[in-house]
């Protein structure tokens, strides 16, 4: 079972959230804030966080691992509404797929489903020299460049929760890059469309990230697709925007 975290309101709808590749369950705590009556359930996914950190690392994998969190935290087996970010919205497909009775529908942000081959291993390929710092200011310092849009206030909670220090001194991610690796792989797989009511959350200035799968869910009349004016990190960029278009979709 994963690691699981939860924000909003205790008595709420709950609502599942994925996070992406490199990520953990606390990047959704400011959505959950921007939502009214939502019990966000956001767990650490397997490599990510403070979740089991073995292999294996497939989407097979991380569905199941999934849906028995979510037996766990809601042990009646009622279907929720699943929010996926980037990797965590191709996860989301793969459990709707797989699990069609514990999911209600699928809001995706930026999926990252059916990416080129020759996209992602470059992005990969730079995972295997696993960041190190000198110290956890450092790690803070480099989490906290302008492109990277997180707080100081984030970065320090993450650092605090995430880094440790290894024998030779410097200062490593609990989790390391392997199973961020994988995910890549992952990310190239083309799936079909979505059977369940869904939103397709894309980004322009991120065109080519979600282009495969939105032309997969063109002809899909309960897929809908709705573009931001921002980069990949909407949660970051535009979260008011982002917050009410998810708050549409959980209301249908």
């Amino acid at each position: 079972m994963l690691h699981l975290r939860e924000y909003g309101d205790p008595a709420g709808r709950p609502v599942l959230a994925l996070h992406g590749v490199g990520g953990n369950g606390m990047r959704w705590a400011d959505l959950a804030g921007r939502l009214t009556g939502i019990r966000l359930l956001c767990p650490d996914l397997r490599g990510h966080g403070r979740s089991v950190t073995l292999p294996p690392w497939d989407l097979d994998r991380h569905a199941e691992d999934v849906v028995a969190t979510l037996d766990a935290a809601l042990p009646g087996g009622e279907p929720v509404d699943v929010l996926g970010f980037s990797f965590g919205g191709a996860i989301a497909v793969h459990v709707a797929a797989l699990h069609a009775d514990r999911v209600r529908g699928l809001g995706l942000l930026d999926p990252a489903i059916g990416l080129a081959p020759e996209f992602v291993a470059p992005k990969a390929a730079r995972l295997l020299d696993a960041e190190s710092y000198a110290d956890p200011g450092e790690a803070v310092e480099a989490m906290t460049r302008p492109w990277t849009l997180f707080t100081p206030e984030q970065a320090k909670a993450e650092v605090a929760e995430f880094l440790t220090e290894d024998p030779d001194g410097r200062w490593r991610w609990r989790t390391g890059p392997l199973a961020q690796i994988v995910a890549f792989s992952e990310m190239c797989r083309r799936p079909s469309a979505p059977a369940h009511p869904a939103l397709l959350i894309r980004t322009a200035q991120n065109p080519g990230g979600s282009a495969w799968f939105a032309a997969a869910c063109a002809h899909a009349p309960h897929v809908e697709t709705v573009t931001l004016d921002c980069g990949h990190r909407m949660l970051q960029e535009l979260p008011e925007q982002t917050a009410a278009l998810v708050a549409r979709f959980l209301t249908r």
